[in-house]
């Protein structure tokens, strides 16, 4: 699928995507290459810019919190005022994924909340802010997000049936300041070192290295993966708004399977709102895109009852965690 990279860079992309923490050791064995050989190429996928970020992914529900989308179209808005928007948006604790969009809607906007009170706040900041441009909004809340991986990076068929997971009914897990520090500073880089971290935080490289360990085991950390500027690599996304009903949940789990069957098909997020599923899906054309929706409408030709489609341009933040950094004052 992916035609501008060779396939050394293609590997080492699938392991980053896989478990973007693992040691320039780690990948080199997998991808019988050398540490050196795996560092060099991956600094120079940063620099080219195809790779954006290494993300960590959080389930947020057990820490209380729940994710919302706003679906904006815009009107009257120049580049420089979308821009000053954006970065606007960047700053919010809140906001979590920001991205352009082409069809009903011009900006999608991911935000966490504790409750639909506190998301209803947020929504109402934002078009306080910026009526002067906001036509239109549609929010959405997530119920759960089943993160697949994109291993069509190496045209291989997905045998792993497990899959980070955003969902659940919301729980109170207690983060201590230490532990709060350390998701903050990987979700911004989930690469960065253990070591790196403690020197950060002023704290012995045992303790950070105990409470990682102890946010993996209580399913806090679901895992890691690359984010990748996609245009770079001649991929289009594309985000499918579905209204689905379906009669049982037999059928809703053969949706499922056949959504985890589809390597195209990136996440699967269950929602309330004006539609109910969503559908991140990754092709070379628009060509590809329509072979993969004609497959599911074949299959759900009586549960899928509308359905609308969002090409993604570019992606703007991308942090499941995005609370500030915390300065912890002691380990």
């Amino acid at each position: 699928m992916i035609k501008s990279i060779d396939l050394k860079d293609k590997q080492i992309l699938y392991q980053l995507e896989l478990d973007a923490r693992q040691s320039y050791s780690q990948i080199a064995k997998k991808t019988k290459t050398s540490k050196e050989v795996v560092k060099y190429r991956i600094d120079r996928l940063k620099e080219k810019g195809i790779i954006n970020k290494f993300v960590l992914m959080i389930n947020g529900p057990k820490l209380g919190y729940s994710a919302y989308k706003l679906y904006l179209k815009l009107r009257n808005i120049s580049e420089k005022e979308l821009n000053i928007m954006i970065n606007d948006f960047k700053k919010n604790e809140n906001i979590a994924w920001i991205v352009t969009c082409y069809g009903k809607y011009d900006l999608i906007i991911g935000t966490i909340a504790k409750d639909n009170y506190e998301s209803f706040e947020i929504n109402n900041q934002i078009q306080k802010d910026y009526q002067k441009f906001i036509h239109e909004v549609t929010p959405l809340n997530h119920i759960d997000i089943r993160h697949q991986k994109r291993t069509y990076i190496v045209d291989k068929k997905r045998t792993d049936k497990y899959s980070p997971f955003w969902g659940g009914k919301t729980q109170n897990y207690k983060l201590d300041e230490y532990e709060k520090a350390i998701l903050s500073k990987l979700c911004e880089n989930a690469r960065k070192p253990i070591i790196k971290i403690a020197s950060e935080l002023k704290s012995p490289v045992d303790n950070i290295h105990r409470r990682l360990k102890k946010l993996i085991k209580d399913k806090i950390i679901e895992g890691s993966k690359v984010s990748l500027n996609k245009g770079l690599l001649e991929i289009q996304s594309y985000k499918i708004l579905l209204q689905i009903r379906f009669q049982s949940l037999q059928k809703e789990k053969e949706f499922f399977n056949r959504s985890y069957q589809q390597n195209n098909i990136v996440n699967v997020v269950r929602m309330m709102g004006s539609w109910n599923y969503e559908l991140d899906i990754d092709v070379t054309n628009i060509t590809q895109l329509n072979e993969i929706m004609t497959e599911l409408k074949n299959n759900f030709a009586e549960e899928i009852i509308s359905y609308d489609t969002l090409q993604i341009f570019k992606q703007y933040k991308y942090n499941f965690f995005p609370i500030k950094d915390q300065n912890p004052k002691y380990c």
